[in-house]
């Protein structure tokens, strides 16, 4: 590759690159390390329900998948030098992993997401939850435009485009029953919240910890194509480590931010659970009249008004946060409350922010299955929340383990993560 030449990537992804989205997020840092190095012009496949108005950016052009037959006519078309996307096995990915390896263009799948092993009979209803919601959980309201749909419609649609991938690839009659043996089985019978597999494998795997490296060599991954590498969501933190140092609000009411955790969005638990979590705890907070509790939905897979009627219910007055920053947020609270395995723990954790883990449900997602309560704050009964507050506030922790643990489960924090990425791409870029 010359010197100084542009470089074209191309990135099939759920949502577009000015969403908050983990997903997104680790992209874009690592195209902005690319782009200290080399040019780069970014094209990327957006797989949504709603079709959009194109919405060009700098050196980036944003497409809708159905303005294309299939994954081959987009490579074709862009003579990309790469292709970058998720390394789960999901549609998006699948279609262009396969698609690239038939037109010899590398790419490269991201693994940064802690995995989490789960039941595999959860797994399916799960799945089936999803597929057969009233929207589907990646919908984002891009400009005024947002086409609802029920889930398994928008998937039916994603499905049809992999099959005319696949029938443009020219498969024989046998790897056309190996696809159909395995992709579907993998979707709903995987013991994992990621699901993974060799079908997916790409030019090159990029992890965020070496436990993720161990599974990949299990499903038969080339080990000299994975490389290890820290997750490059978390290479801000890093700094701000440094520069954060949290304090009491000094205000009469100890302030707490109550983080939801998306669950019935992504079909792990039904609407009515989740809800019923929320106002439970909401209720048990307002017995205790110093605290002022406010609510931090996900940006982009919540909506709103749901939340809107659901704090209705209560008959409090609690104030609901969305778009808004939560690394600026959480230095107007004094503790974060909230459940499941999202980044936001992962944030608290290396941040060093007082907070509590909601473990009320019997699940695995809630139980989280990384930091110990050396770490964080565990509340299994919400008769105890008080005095999990209170130790909260109080923690005193290891520096060391707390390290150890953040290692094993997101990754090295060094502010470098992007650039190992980077690094690694460039290097298999012809």
């Amino acid at each position: 590759m010359a010197s100084g030449k542009k470089i074209t990537i191309l990135i099939p992804i759920m949502r577009p690159p000015n969403v908050t989205s983990v997903d997104v997020e680790a992209i874009n840092k690592i195209i902005g390390k690319l782009e200290e190095e080399i040019p780069v012009r970014q094209i990327w496949i957006i797989f949504q329900n709603s079709k959009f108005k194109i919405q060009n950016l700098n050196n980036i052009e944003i497409i809708h998948f159905e303005n294309f037959e299939n994954g081959i006519e987009i490579i074709e078309k862009f003579q990309p030098d790469v292709i970058l996307f998720d390394g789960e096995l999901t549609i998006p990915s699948l279609t262009f992993a396969l698609a690239g390896k038939s037109k010899q263009i590398p790419t490269v799948g991201n693994f940064f997401i802690p995995e989490i092993e789960k039941m595999e009979s959860k797994w399916i209803k799960n799945r089936i939850q999803l597929m057969y919601g009233k929207t589907s959980f990646t919908d984002t309201e891009i400009g005024s435009e947002l086409e609802g749909g029920i889930a398994i419609k928008f998937l039916f649609r994603e499905y049809m485009f992999l099959l005319r991938t696949i029938k443009k690839i020219n498969f024989s009659i046998f790897e056309w029953i190996k696809f159909f043996i395995t992709y579907p089985r993998v979707q709903l019978f995987s013991r994992f919240s990621i699901a993974h597999h060799k079908i997916n494998e790409p030019t090159l795997s990029l992890c965020s910890v070496s436990s993720w490296k161990d599974k990949l060599e299990k499903q038969g991954f080339n080990t000299k194509k994975i490389k290890v590498v820290g997750s490059p969501l978390y290479d801000d933190l890093f700094n701000k480590t440094k520069e954060i140092n949290f304090k009491h609000t000094k205000l009469e009411k100890i302030k707490i931010l109550f983080c939801t955790a998306s669950m019935h969005e992504h079909g792990i638990w039904s609407k009515k659970i989740e809800d019923k979590l929320i106002k439970n705890t909401i209720n048990k907070l307002n017995e205790y009249q110093d605290f002022q509790v406010s609510l931090k939905i996900h940006p982009i897979t919540s909506s709103i008004n749901e939340y809107k009627q659901l704090i209705k219910e209560t008959k409090l007055d609690i104030k609901i946060y969305q778009k808004e920053s939560f690394q600026e947020l959480i230095k107007e609270y004094d503790v974060i409350i909230t459940y499941g395995a999202s980044s936001i723990v992962h944030e608290c954790v290396v941040l060093g922010k007082p907070m509590v883990s909601l473990q009320l449900i019997k699940d695995q997602l809630t139980e989280i299955s990384t930091y110990d309560e050396n770490i964080i704050n565990i509340c299994k009964n919400l008769d105890n929340i008080f005095s999990d507050i209170n130790n909260a506030q109080n923690k005193k922790i290891n520096q060391k383990l707390k390290d150890q643990q953040i290692e094993s489960i997101i990754g090295k924090i060094d502010g470098k993560c992007s650039e190992r990425a980077a690094n690694e791409i460039l290097k298999i870029i012809k």
